[in-house]
C-alpha cells in the first residue's frame, strides 16, 4: 500500500480546516471514487495547519487522490489563498489497528 500527506499551513489554514469538515460527505465520495482507496484521514494540529492522509493500494491511486484533492482546493477554497500543501509520501510498510 501507498500512503500520500498532505500539510497544509499558513494564515487561512483553520478555515480550510472547517471547510474541510463542512464539506466531509462531498470529499469523502471523491475519494472513494479513486481506483485503489482505502482510507483517509484529516486533523487539525495544536500550530493551526491542518494534514490528511490518504491511503491507497498502491503509488498510482495515491498520485489520482492528489489530483483529486487538487481540483476539490481549487474550487473550494481558492478564496482562502492557501500556499501549496507539503506533500510527502511513500510506501506503507506496517500498521497495527484496533
Amino acid at each position: 500500500m501507498h500512503v500520500v500527506m498532505r500539510r497544509y499551513s499558513g494564515e487561512n489554514a483553520q478555515k480550510f480546516g472547517a471547510l474541510v469538515m463542512e464539506h466531509k460527505s462531498e470529499l469523502e465520495a471523491l475519494l472513494r471514487a479513486v481506483n485503489g482507496f482505502n482510507r483517509w484521514t484529516a486533523w487539525k494540529m495544536e500550530d493551526g495547519s491542518v494534514m490528511t492522509a490518504t491511503i491507497c493500494n498502491d503509488k498510482a491511486g495515491c498520485d489520482n487522490s492528489i489530483h483529486v484533492a487538487r481540483e476539490w482546493v481549487g474550487k473550494n477554497a481558492a478564496h482562502l489563498g492557501l500556499q501549496a500543501p507539503q506533500i510527502s509520501e511513500g510506501e506503507l510498510v506496517h500498521q497495527i489497528m484496533a
